[in-house]
C-alpha cells in the first residue's frame, strides 16, 4: 500500500494555506458583528434601537430601521443585509414580516406574538422548505414562555401557567373613571390576545 504524499511546501515560502485562509475567514464571520434590522421604533422597538446604538447589546449593531412608510425597496435592502430582524410594530407588522423575513432565510424575533393567536397553526406564517428562517419568541414581559420550556424539558405533559396582569383603565378599553380594581376579562391567553391585541398580546 502507498503512503499518502505529504503535501508539497508553498512555493512562495509563505506559511499561509488554503485551510489557513479558511480558517481566518471563519473567524472573521465569528468577531463580525450581528446586524440587525428593527421592525417598528415605537415603545419596544426605540429601547432595541437605542440599546444597538449605544452598543448595549455584545456583539450586535443596529442595520436598519423599518417604518410603516417604508418602501418595499428599503425593506428589501434591510432583510438582505441583516443578519436578524426583530420585529417590535404590531401584530399585522408581524403578520406581514413573518413570512417575507423566513423566505429569505433569515431569523426574526417576534414581540408581537399575538399574531399567534389569529392562527389555529402558527406554522401556517412560516415560510415552507428546509432554508427558511426560524422565528424566536421573546418572554417579554410574561415568563410564561420559559416556565413552561421548562415544564416541557421536564417531561411535564400537564403543565399549567395561569397568569395576572393589572393594566390601566385606558388600556383595556375602560373609558369610564374607576375608584376600585374591576376585573375586565378572564380567558385563555389566545382569547386576551385577540380581545387586547395591543396590550395584551403577551
Amino acid at each position: 500500500m502507498t503512503p499518502p504524499r505529504s503535501p508539497s511546501p508553498d512555493p512562495a515560502g509563505s506559511a499561509a494555506s488554503p485551510v489557513d485562509v479558511t480558517g481566518s475567514a471563519d473567524q472573521a464571520a465569528r468577531t463580525r458583528p450581528l446586524v440587525v434590522a428593527v421592525i417598528g421604533a415605537g415603545a419596544i422597538g426605540g429601547a432595541v434601537i437605542e440599546a444597538l446604538e449605544r452598543g448595549d447589546v455584545p456583539g450586535a449593531r443596529l442595520g436598519d430601521v423599518l417604518r410603516s412608510r417604508s418602501t418595499d425597496e428599503e425593506i428589501t435592502d434591510a432583510i438582505e443585509v441583516a443578519d436578524v430582524v426583530v420585529e417590535a410594530g404590531s401584530i399585522e407588522a408581524a403578520e406581514e414580516f413573518i413570512p417575507r423575513v423566513t423566505a429569505s432565510g433569515k431569523d426574526i424575533v417576534v414581540c408581537s406574538c399575538g399574531v399567534f393567536a389569529r392562527h389555529s397553526d402558527p406554522r401556517e406564517l412560516l415560510a415552507g422548505g428546509p432554508a427558511s428562517g426560524r422565528v424566536l419568541v421573546p418572554a417579554g414581559a410574561v415568563g410564561g414562555l420559559d416556565i413552561l420550556s421548562a415544564a416541557a424539558l421536564a417531561g411535564t405533559d400537564d403543565a399549567l401557567l395561569r397568569h395576572y396582569t393589572i393594566k390601566s383603565p385606558a388600556a383595556l378599553d375602560v373609558n369610564e373613571q374607576l375608584t376600585e380594581r374591576r376585573e375586565v376579562f378572564r380567558g385563555s391567553a389566545r382569547e386576551a390576545a385577540l380581545a387586547f391585541p395591543l396590550t395584551s398580546n403577551a
